[in-house]
């Protein structure tokens, strides 16, 4: 949960239509920027305009609008990511794209895709749970979908192995990464709820490499990490 409200009152107390208009956009998506700006509404010192502003907002019919829009955000999420949204419940995915809208990662842009921001969020989130099987298959899925946006892109992760080689149709961009599992069945199909104990029971380390082609296909190898 985060208690730092500063982000809040700086769009609370901006006396322009830039920050309201973001105060606004704010509102439909974190229900922390909602439950602040409706307290300070009623005992803050704001200015006029934004008083103004917050005093036509019906805040119970602002949260069944959020409520709709995280449902669709959670939606668009699994089908960028589906083998990990097959390993994390319902209600667990709900919770952790609201609690991903409540934070600058989400309104920043952190990642080269929405998919791979949200990748940022979770990663920490599952390391501190002690599910670093799930945190590495997180961050996956991340690159790949961050390769596949924007691929000439710095990778956001701080410790990321980037390349480049060839050229053309040959050229490829890789970014690796270490991990203490394959991620990777015998089949080649990543992660999921289908083979997550086969893979649970190869521990590493192993490489991940992640390969995006001039044609903006994508491949993952994993291969003994001897050495790193």
């Amino acid at each position: 949960m985060i208690t730092d409200q500063s982000d809040v009152r700086k769009y609370l107390r901006d006396d322009s239509i830039e920050g309201r208009l973001t105060l606004y956009v704010r509102l439909h998506y974190s229900a922390r920027y909602a439950n602040a700006a409706k307290s300070a509404r009623d005992s803050e010192h704001l200015p006029a305009a934004t008083t103004g502003f917050l005093q036509t907002v019906d805040f119970d019919r602002l949260s069944i609008e959020r409520t709709g829009r995280l449902a669709m955000l959670t939606g668009s999420l699994r089908r960028s990511l589906p083998q990990l949204f097959s390993l994390i419940s319902r209600d667990e995915a709900r919770g952790h794209v609201r609690d991903f809208c409540d934070t600058d990662v989400f309104w920043n842009g952190t990642g080269r895709s929405l998919a791979e921001s949200f990748c940022l969020f979770l990663y920490p989130v599952l390391q501190n749970q002690s599910n670093d099987l799930l945190a590495d298959l997180c961050r996956l899925q991340g690159i790949l979908s961050g390769l596949t946006d924007a691929p000439t892109a710095e990778s956001p992760w701080p410790d990321a192995i980037r390349t480049h080689q060839g050229e053309l149709q040959a050229s490829q961009d890789i970014e690796a990464f270490v991990s203490q599992w394959p991620l990777l069945d015998d089949n080649g199909e990543l992660a999921s709820d289908q083979n997550i104990e086969q893979i649970r029971s190869k521990r590493g380390p192993y490489r991940i490499i992640v390969r995006r082609f001039h044609d903006a296909t994508c491949t993952v190898t994993s291969e003994p990490a001897t050495g790193d």
